[in-house]
């Protein structure tokens, strides 16, 4: 690897031509890569961002998020199944969506299912994860937009993928 910069917070490398390895105070690597957007015909430039901390860090914003909304399921069956709880349908409906607002990135991964008798009491309430749905995070990886006077730093090959 190559140094090109040197500031007192990061190291730049360049790895080979259609890469850039930016090293961060803790010595983690973060690798910047220029992409091409084809819908877009501005003059900006876009840099894929990869780095590993980020990875970790939405990953255990997930598992946290997923956790919290699965204990405000069980709050509404636990309400459903108990005497004196919210059993009206479209009352459990009401907390159902108040609770997906409240965590957006979570609530489309979950399949919930509410069963409910003629009087429109609701008798009972399962979900499920969908495993499809649930994202796997290995390698984070974010675009930016950046203005092409400070993208002239990184003379990069267009990434294809």
């Amino acid at each position: 690897m190559d140094k090109i910069a040197l500031d007192t917070n990061i190291l730049i490398y360049s790895h080979d031509e259609s890469l850039v390895v930016v090293f961060d105070r803790k010595k983690r690597p973060i690798e910047l890569v220029r992409v091409q957007n084809a819908h877009v015909d501005d003059s900006s430039y876009y840099l894929k961002v990869s780095s590993e901390p980020k990875a970790l860090k939405e990953t255990s914003m997930y598992e946290r998020f997923s956790t919290r909304y699965e204990d405000g399921l069980a709050s509404i069956v636990k309400g459903v199944t108990t005497r004196g709880g919210v059993k009206k349908y479209d009352r459990v409906n009401q907390r159902i969506g108040r609770l997906a607002q409240k965590y957006p990135s979570v609530h489309h991964l979950y399949e919930i299912s509410i069963q409910k008798n003629d009087r429109d009491v609701c008798t009972s309430m399962t979900w499920n994860l969908q495993m499809k749905h649930a994202p796997f995070i290995r390698k984070k990886s974010v675009v930016l937009k950046i203005e092409p006077e400070v993208a002239r730093n990184f003379d990069l090959k267009v990434d294809t993928s």
